[in-house]
């Protein structure tokens, strides 16, 4: 009887160890995408496995149109209804920065930069462009 349930449980346990794990991916979703480039993303990150279909599924359900953009966090393979719920709610990963008062825009650049909000250069490109150095 306890060889029984020994092996029972030594069996349970080996189980359990061999069940794979979620895994998280992060997806960046850039400004001005449409779906289509959405589901090829998406699609190319393992996070579903048709994209065609999940575009499809985005076109029936009119979310097509109201995806948003930014950082997303999904589990690989997860429910695309799932996947379309986030974009459409705009569940993008919050990242918290504090720039203290008096930061230059370049110490600012750097910070986010390290917080993966936005590119140094990409930033500092911006904040020429519109002329906000100053204003920060």
């Amino acid at each position: 009887m306890r060889a029984g349930l020994a092996l029972i449980l030594t069996a349970m346990v080996a189980l359990w160890l061999a069940t794979p794990r979620p895994v998280w991916m992060e997806v960046s979703l850039p400004a001005g995408i449409s779906a289509k480039e959405v589901a090829s993303i998406l699609e190319e990150k393992g996070i579903v496995l048709r994209g065609k279909l999940f575009l499809k599924m985005a076109e029936l359900t009119a979310v097509d149109k109201q995806l948003k953009y930014g950082v997303y966090e999904f589990y690989r393979n997860e429910p695309s209804f799932s996947v379309l719920w986030k974009l459409k709610k705009g569940e993008a990963v919050l990242r918290k920065v504090t720039i203290p008062e008096g930061w230059r825009s370049d110490e600012i650049a750097e910070a986010l930069d390290k917080a993966r909000i936005v590119g140094k250069k990409e930033f500092l490109n911006y904040v020429t462009r519109k002329k906000l150095e100053g204003y920060l």
